[in-house]
């Protein structure tokens, strides 16, 4: 089995979402699971035809839906959780980001990551608080704070900022420019 289910079902409940009396996170039972053998058995089919976006994310489809994984350097799952896009999203995000900000692939992986993953799976969410800025968001993958300008990404090695009208773009019009 590719990965811990203790990381899988309790380190993905943000405080204050709802649980259900099995501890399984309102994400995976907004996915249509809600037991943790069904998680289980789906991770492992996204898990085995994953794809990689850059790093240590991967993504892959499974019965339903896409799941985003991190992989630990023995290729073990340390975080799964259901995600709304795909590669080719992901890709196309990936070039528009490049366009604005050059050749720094740091900066280059974590925004487009940051948009791809947790823009996308919580774009309703950022929509409705954009009115009502500043805000600190702790996403799937990174924690951010967007305010009227900027819209900053904490990673473990420090920050980086990047405009908030790039995140507005993209949820109004599906692309950054």
């Amino acid at each position: 089995m590719p990965h811990n289910c203790d990381i899988i079902f309790y380190n993905q409940t943000k405080k204050g979402e709802k649980m259900e009396e099995n501890n399984i996170s309102q994400k995976w039972i907004n996915y249509g699971l809600k037991e943790e053998q069904e998680i289980i058995d789906e991770i492992n089919k996204a898990y085995e035809v994953k794809e990689k976006l850059d790093s240590n994310i991967y993504i892959g489809k499974s019965d339903h839906g896409t799941i985003c994984m991190c992989l630990d350097g023995n290729s073990q799952i340390e975080l799964a959780f259901p995600a709304n896009t795909t590669k080719e999203e992901y890709l196309k995000i990936k070039e528009q980001v490049k366009e604005i900000i050059g050749d720094d692939d740091l900066n280059i992986q974590v925004i487009s990551l940051f948009i791809a993953i947790d823009i996308n799976n919580n774009k309703e969410e950022v929509k409705k608080s954009l009115n009502s800025l500043p805000k600190e968001f702790n996403f799937d993958l990174f924690n951010a704070r967007i305010d009227e300008k900027v819209t900053v990404i904490t990673m473990e090695l420090g920050q980086i900022v990047i405009g908030t009208e790039y995140i507005k773009d993209y949820l109004l019009n599906n692309s950054l420019i």
